[in-house]
Order: C-alpha cells, then structure tokens, then sequence
C-alpha cells in the first residue's frame, strides 16, 4: 500500500526541485528523518506541512492547498490565497500583444494561452519570464519564399 505523505512529499520535491536530502534540510530534520517521512515511518508535523505549503505556493496553488490540509491548515489560514484572475487584466495583455503583432486579440489569445501554459508547467513566474525575454536574442527572420 502507498504512503500518501510519500507520494505527496514526492510531488512536493519534483515541484520545488528538492532531493530528499533538500527536503531534509527544508524541514529542519536528517537526511534519515526525511527517508523515514518518505516511507511513512516518520511523519511531518504540522509546522512542516505549512511551511511546505508556502514554498509550493507560488508553483502550484492547488498542491499548496492539498499540503496545508494535511497539517490541518487552509490557504487562508495561512494567509495564502488563490488569486481569482480579473479578465478585464488580461485583456489588457492580450489587446497590447496583438497591437505588438498588428493582429486581432481573437487571434493572439490562442498563442498566449499556450505560452503561459508552458511557462506554468516549467515552475517559471510572469517576472522570470519577462526576464528571460527581455534577455533573448531576437530570432533571425525567415528568409522570403519564391
């Protein structure tokens, strides 16, 4: 039978990058300690399991929320929220890349969509990435066809 402290630890790691000896350190405890947590021979306490879910927070909000109800916790008990997206914000990003496009935002939000998407799943945040492209060499233009 699976340890689902185990299994929640291990998702917990690959989110945030973290070996078991990395965990260990996170919590506080040995590297033996954070083997036994793994193997549900040790358990995390309560403080663990919030200090846990403020880590995952920025990654993965919906995970964040499953660890702090194992230590007994919510988001907001925590005085962590999922933020409600305003569309009226987004909006104001699509329109102003497809005014950089010249394209209509009907055709631009697809594009987006995806890109964030991407960026989400690669734990990047809208700073980091605005970063990065700010940094990138512009792609060499596509040579013109006959």
């Amino acid at each position: 039978m699976a340890n689902p402290d185990g299994l929640l630890l291990r998702e917990i790691c690959k989110a945030l990058f973290m070996t078991q000896a990395d965990l260990g350190a996170f919590l506080g405890v040995s590297r033996r300690t954070a083997q036994r947590i793994a193997a549900g021979r040790s358990s995390v306490g309560a403080d663990g399991w919030a200090k846990l879910a403020q880590a995952i927070h920025p990654r993965n909000p919906p995970l964040a929320s499953e660890v702090a109800a194992r230590g007994g916790q919510t988001l907001a008990t925590l005085g962590l929220f999922i933020a409600q997206p305003d569309p009226r914000i987004a909006d104001g990003v699509v329109y102003a890349a497809a005014e950089e496009m010249d394209v209509s935002p009907r055709a631009i939000r697809p594009a987006l969509r995806a890109a964030f998407r991407r960026a989400r799943e690669l734990g990047l945040s809208v700073e980091t990435l605005a970063a990065a492209l700010e940094e990138a060499k512009a792609p060499e233009p596509l040579p013109k066809s006959a």
